[in-house]
């Protein structure tokens, strides 16, 4: 209630609409939603982690490992290596030479390495980063998906990770979660924190 008659009297000095379309309005709305707000802050919301990490981390790893197992099947990094061998020592030793193929996957996650792969004239198609790089973000790449085989294996790797990082990430939900893996938040119902 008082909060009610506090915000009322700010909203009568700030309003400028007509009666019953202003700030008033608005007010009452919130004032509604304040039982509701509180509750859901005490009450938290629980946070099943032993799905998390028995059955949901583990299908998304697989997604990662099956998306890079089809790029692998036709996209690989093939180059080679000089290694310098030496016997001996001193005077009486001998240096050889050899060469070694490397063939090594491309990561997925890499926008160098998915560029790449993608080739000049499909990343001419991309919208540029701030440095100036065609952006391999999901958006971008999801608009242009059919225009390469490569790009819906990236998406499936993006999304995997972006659900990962929901749980695990710097401001994850495991990280904020209680010994009763429940999630106490707050809702800032009016306005932000930084206000």
């Amino acid at each position: 209630e008082t909060l009610l008659t506090e915000l009322g009297n700010w909203a009568t000095i700030h309003d400028t609409g007509e009666p019953g379309t202003g700030l008033m309005v608005i007010v009452k709305l919130e004032c509604e939603l304040i039982k509701a707000v509180a509750k859901a802050e005490v009450v938290g919301f629980p946070l099943d982690v032993d799905y998390y990490l028995n059955e949901f981390k583990p299908l998304m790893l697989k997604q990662i490992e099956d998306a890079q197992a089809e790029a692998d099947k036709n996209y690989k990094k093939v180059y080679t290596v000089t290694k310098k061998h030496k016997e001996g020592k001193g005077k009486a030793a001998v240096i050889t030479f050899t060469e070694e193929t490397v063939v090594e996957s491309y990561n997925l996650n890499s926008p160098v390495q998915v560029r790449t792969i993608l080739g000049h004239a499909i990343c001419k198609e991309l919208p540029l980063t701030e440095k100036g790089k065609p952006s391999t973000g999901a958006d971008e790449l999801f608009i242009i998906q059919h225009r390469h085989p490569i790009i819906p294996l990236v998406l499936k790797v993006k999304n995997a990770l972006k659900n990962i990082s929901f749980f695990e990430g710097p401001s994850g939900y495991l990280k904020h979660i209680d010994s009763d893996n429940v999630i106490h938040h707050k809702i800032w119902q009016i306005g932000t924190s930084e206000e």
